[in-house]
């Protein structure tokens, strides 16, 4: 299992099992729900290893075999939830807060009071917003609606 606390989990049907990161270890694993055992030795079949610090936001993919995992390393990681490799990396200038996905994109908060969404097909940057004026804590993009949060106290809206 996991070394130290656990402060992330997330839930797929297809296929069915789930993922778990927070731990001192800095790796989240994919879990098998039918095949899943408490008491038993590292029972993950998947493994993401990369992360350099603790993972802080985890997201999955809509279609759910892809996840993607955000660090106070300052990377955004695109997992292969199935297969367990590593899909791409992108980056922030410090900590990532938090991640939501919404169709072929997903958007990322972090602590150098950004926002970015990114497309996760295309593999880059759409888009990179500056509003806040202290750390964003929590972002939500549905559809083409971004909502964050940050230290400074405000909420943004963009569309």
């Amino acid at each position: 299992g996991h070394l130290g606390p656990l402060m992330l989990c997330d839930v797929e049907a297809f296929p069915i099992f789930f993922t778990s990161a927070g731990g001192s270890d800095y790796v989240p694993r994919g879990w098998d729900i039918d095949r899943f055992d408490p008491g038993a030795a590292d029972r993950s079949f998947t493994r993401l290893d990369g992360h350099e610090a603790p993972v802080a936001c985890m997201a999955t993919v809509p279609e759910g075999q892809r996840f993607v995992t955000g660090s106070l390393d300052a990377s955004v990681r695109l997992w292969d939830g199935v297969k367990g490799g590593l899909i791409a990396v992108f980056r922030h200038d410090q900590a990532v807060n938090a991640v939501s996905v919404s169709g072929g994109y997903f958007a990322t908060a972090s602590s150098d009071c950004t926002m970015r969404v990114w497309d996760h097909k295309m593999m880059r940057e759409k888009c990179c917003i500056r509003i806040h004026q202290m750390e964003v804590r929590c972002v939500s993009l549905k559809g083409s609606r971004l909502v964050s949060s940050s230290d400074d106290g405000t909420i943004v809206v963009c569309s």
